[in-house]
């Protein structure tokens, strides 16, 4: 049904009877709240003055008490006690007296029920002055008092008169107000409980100046002057009549009813003119009337709402099928333009096609991309407008539209898509089509959009030309390290070979200073290429971790065994210790966390001059991964100043960068920390104090060996409740030793000092449990080491203990006098756990019995007869042959040189040989190519594989990989030391060698 016009009139009726009942039921209240309020305003006025006039009464009659008691005969001539004790007997009778005193004609207190006021002089006080120049009964109004003990009284001052009417002294007394408020009380209660207790009766009294005397909520007594701040009923209340006014609440600021009303003079007691207010909220006068038109509104609700929903459901009804008719058609024509406006906005190319594919819109985009106008392709099917090629292909691709329309899907069509336009231009494009469908589901047409790429295309190639030449910029700086790695490390084989095999040879001190010289230089030169190809490798991102099983404690005594010479030269205490929660069986790359601890043990030396040096290692608290594990090193040194702590861990950074620094060094070592700790999952940290020392903490994630326990060799001597002292003046090295021993079932004592141990050992040995086994430090202060020993050779049933001392500092001399002094061992510290057991075991010569001996596989075999080799040294430069010459020249073997690979492969057809040293790269024939050529001579011939030794310059991982690949059976990395190459013989040959 279509209407032609809005049904106006319903609404209007409706209108009219709300309006119509709202303001009937607005005028009916405010009568009714008006009435009520008059009402209560006349009860609470009533209130007002009823409390009034008992005040007037109550006061008339504390007025005429204390005439009567001044009267008293005993105020008179008694003496101090008979009247205390009349004040005191009328306080107990009427405890509204806060206090009662008598004074003398001078206005000294002669008594009081206060024994405390007795004495004090009231004589300037106005009521004294009054009552004595007057003959008045005085009465002072509501204040705090010192009399009354600073609580709000009412004061009552009457003179003592002799026979002659002369002037002896003054009664004075305290009523307190509180007992005022308790006379009328109860007519608050009455009126609260008239009005129910949801109300709040408030009352106050005002002096007649307007002060707060009594306040029954606030209680703000002395405070507040109403009539100074405007209260229109504290002004009201000096009118002769009581009233009632409603006016805003002072604190509240809500609508109250006040009443009002005025104490007046009774008798010969001229009063004290107090005001009195009684209020309560306007809302809770009015409060029964308005829950009675709620319930009326309610019960009308019931019978005018239905009828109200009915009359608004039938319009509502009415006005939604007048809506929906004549608004349909606005909104789809809105519909259409916004629609239409959006896309010919939309930044991409839009065509929608009907269902028999021809175009029915095009967008400003799509014209500029196919080159036609919107007029002229409109009816045109869409392949007259453009065509799409494969861009590498050239050949046609199927339109979107023609799919959609086939499988009624959205779609988009393959990469590399080419649109070719009206006048054969070509876009390369993105692009997607979309059915269009009717209320129905039926398909009706198709949108196809795409988007011209040729931006992106070419932002793509410019992209992969700079990824090309970053790869080609990362390869040639990988080749020019690996280079310059190889052409340093060829010649430093020479020197750092030639200088170990010198420092072997008789030198005089002089010629040793030297060769050490070039040495340490060498070593510090090696140092430098190795940083510089580790962190070359940690940027290209070439630096790959190795998982393998490793243990924790033989990791970290390995890298403290290499700085302990250093750190002994200088005098310093180097200690590790772990804690006995850490797991030690572990799965990472040991080598690279050593190297992590020899960077930073070994900067901890270089800055420390003086005093320790400790690693520790516990779990990691801020994660609950039980191999997450926190590094710390401390030491003792020169610090870093707190503007430098932000810079240290960047590459060629130092804390002293000047040509006249003091520590050397390039700068590279905490940066490779670095990368190294946070490639294995950590974090590294430090904290500094110039002049305190230096502490640098490391976080890293192992995992926990899970497989089998690696086979523990039973201990050589039984340490089972064996009674151990270690003495040593530094807490960290007692800490170490005790939980090693007790690791073994010792049974440990610690002593500090030469002195203690010394007390230690006599009490022991005369408790008939004397220590069987001492370990002692060697340097302390006051009692040195060999001094405790001294004292124990003097001492006797000392003399027998087992002794071992532990020195930090290895120092000249030192070995022989422990010698001589009959010690068990000297050892130098950091002491290896298996060293000290060793060393235990040899000093105490308690093998364990026959049963418990260890089992054959941890029994090493004992050095046989040397076995001569024939080796093939395969090498082109002069210098490293002879260095190797040198190097088996006091061995069995007999060496055999080739001076390139193809040389090598001639003698080793011809000849036999137990072992082939191959260089890497040699002119001719590299060692690749001819370690090659010799696996397949020997596969061809039926021979079994030579070890074959890579010998290179090339120290990255890949160029082991690739030395494996060739057919070489290890490789050894340039410079090589004496006793690596040796070690490889060995193992590879299974030949023991000098």
């Amino acid at each position: 049904m279509r209407l032609s016009h809005r049904p106006s009139w319903l609404p209007i009726m409706i209108f009219g009877i709300v309006v119509m009942g709202v303001a009937i039921g607005i005028a009916t209240l405010y009568y009714v709240e008006t009435r009520m309020i008059a009402a209560m305003g006349e009860s609470l006025a009533l209130a007002a003055a009823d409390i009034a006039d008992k005040l007037d009464r109550t006061l008339s009659e504390r007025h005429s008490d204390i005439r009567i008691l001044a009267q008293a005969p005993v105020f008179r001539g008694g003496d101090a006690a008979a009247k205390t004790s009349v004040l005191q007997n009328r306080k107990t009778i009427h405890p509204y007296y806060l206090w009662l005193g008598v004074t003398d004609a001078q206005g000294r207190i002669v008594a009081a029920t206060n024994p405390a006021s007795v004495g004090g002089d009231r004589s300037q006080r106005d009521w004294f002055k009054d009552v004595r120049d007057r003959g008045i009964i005085h009465v002072r109004d509501a204040q705090a008092s010192e009399d009354s003990g600073g609580i709000m009284a009412v004061a009552f001052t009457a003179p003592i008169l002799g026979p002659q009417g002369e002037f002896l002294g003054v009664v004075t007394s305290r009523v307190a107000l509180l007992f005022l408020e308790d006379v009328f009380r109860q007519t608050v209660q009455t009126l609260q409980f008239q009005r129910g207790f949801g109300s709040t009766i408030e009352y106050q009294f005002l002096n007649r100046d307007g002060d707060i005397i009594a306040d029954s909520i606030f209680r703000q007594e002395g405070m507040i002057n109403l009539k100074q701040l405007g209260l229109p009923s504290a002004l009201l209340t000096a009118s002769a009549k009581p009233g009632y006014i409603e006016e805003t609440h002072l604190r509240r600021h809500v609508q109250v009813i006040t009443g009002y009303a005025q104490t007046e003079q009774s008798g010969d007691y001229l009063g004290l003119h107090w005001g009195v207010l009684v209020r309560m909220d306007r809302m809770d006068a009015v409060a029964p009337i308005r829950k009675v038109l709620f319930k009326l509104a309610m019960a009308g609700a019931l019978v005018f709402i239905p009828m109200l929903g009915f009359l608004l459901w039938t319009t509502g009804r009415l006005e939604r099928e007048w809506v929906r008719v004549t608004k349909a058609e606005a909104e789809a024509h809105e519909v259409q333009e916004w629609l239409v406006t959006i896309l010919k906005s939309i930044g991409d190319a839009v065509i929608v096609l009907d269902k028999n594919g021809s175009v029915t819109f095009m967008n400003a985009i799509a014209e500029l991309l196919t080159g036609w106008k919107e007029k002229e392709a409109k009816g045109q099917p869409l392949t007259g407008v453009f065509r799409i090629v494969n861009e590498k292909t050239r050949q046609p691709s199927e339109n979107p539209a023609d799919k959609v329309m086939r499988e009624g899907v959205i779609v988009g069509l393959a990469n590399h898509t080419v649109l070719i336009a009206k006048d054969g231009t070509e876009w390369p494009i993105d692009d997607s089509g979309a059915p269009i469908r009717n209320a129905q589901g039926d398909l009706i047409g198709v949108v196809l959009v795409f988007r011209d790429i040729t931006e992106r295309k070419r932002s793509e190639a410019e992209l992969q030309k700079s990824k090309e030449a970053a790869e080609a910029a990362n390869m040639a700086k990988s080749e020019f390290l690996a280079s310059m790695s190889h052409e340093i490390r060829t010649p430093m084989n020479a020197i750092v070979g030639m200088a170990d095999l010198l420092w072997e040879t008789p030198l005089s001190q002089e010629q040793k200073e030297y060769v050490q010289i070039f040495r340490r230089a060498g070593g510090t030169l090696l140092t430098l290429i190795n940083d510089i190809l580790d962190l070359s490798k940690v940027e290209a991102g070439h630096m790959e971790l190795e998982e393998v099983d490793f243990d924790l404690h033989d990791t970290i005594e390995k890298a403290v065994e290499v700085v302990a010479i250093r750190a002994h030269e200088k005098g310093l205490e180097l200690t590790s210790h772990v804690m006995s929660d850490v797991p030690t069986d572990l799965v990472g790359d040991p080598t690279r966390l050593r190297q992590v601890l020899l960077n930073l043990l070994g900067n901890a030396i270089k800055f420390t001059e003086s005093g320790e040096v400790i690693l520790r290692v516990t779990k990691d608290p801020a994660s609950p991964d039980p191999g997450a594990l926190r590094f710390s090193i401390s030491d003792s040194g020169i610090g870093i100043p707190s503007d430098k702590l932000g810079t240290i861990f960047e590459r060629f950074t130092q804390v002293d960068s000047s040509t006249t620094r003091r520590y050397g060094g390039t700068g590279l070592g905490l940066t490779i920390s670095k990368r190294l700790v946070e490639l294995m999952g950590g974090r590294i940290e430090v904290e500094s104090r110039v002049g305190h020392g230096t502490t640098f903490f490391f976080t890293l994630r192992a995992g926990v060996w899970t497989g089998p326990k690696r086979r523990m060799a039973r201990l050589p001597v039984d340490m089972n409740n064996l009674n151990t002292l270690v003495v040593d003046d530094n807490a960290t090295n007692r800490l170490i030793l005790r939980e090693m021993l007790t690791g073994w079932k010792a049974r440990v004592t610690e002593a500090a000092g030469g002195e203690e141990a010394l007390a230690r050992l006599r009490r022991a040995q005369e408790a008939g449990d004397p220590y069987r086994l001492v370990l002692l430090d060697c340097r302390m202060p006051d009692m040195d080491g060999f001094q405790v020993v001294d004292a124990t050779k003097r001492y006797q049933g000392l003399a027998n203990v087992t002794i071992m001392m532990l020195t930090s500092d290895g120092r000249g001399g030192d070995l022989a006098r422990a010698k001589e002094l009959g010690l068990a061992a000297y050892m130098v510290k950091p002491v290896k756990r298996g060293d000290l057991l060793n060393a235990i075991s040899a000093a105490l010569s308690m093998p364990l019995p026959s049963r418990q001996e260890a089992p054959p596989e941890t029994v090493h075999a004992l050095p046989g007869v040397q076995q001569s080799l024939r080796i093939l040294l395969v090498e082109d430069a002069e210098d490293n042959r002879l260095l190797i010459q040198a190097y088996l020249k006091h061995t069995a073997h007999r060496l055999d040189i080739a001076e390139n690979g193809e040389i090598a492969c001639g003698k080793f057809k011809v000849g036999r040989y137990d072992l082939v040293l191959m260089d890497v790269q040699m002119p001719v024939m590299d060692g690749y190519t001819a370690t090659q050529e010799i696996r397949e001579w020997e596969q061809a011939n039926h021979r079994p594989p030579t070890p074959i030794i890579a010998l290179t310059a090339h120290a990255l991982k890949e160029d082991e990989e690739k030395s494996l690949a060739a057919g070489c059976t290890a490789h050894l990395t340039k410079p090589i030391k004496k006793a690596t190459l040796l070690a490889a013989i060995l193992e590879h040959t299974r030949s023991p060698v000098a």
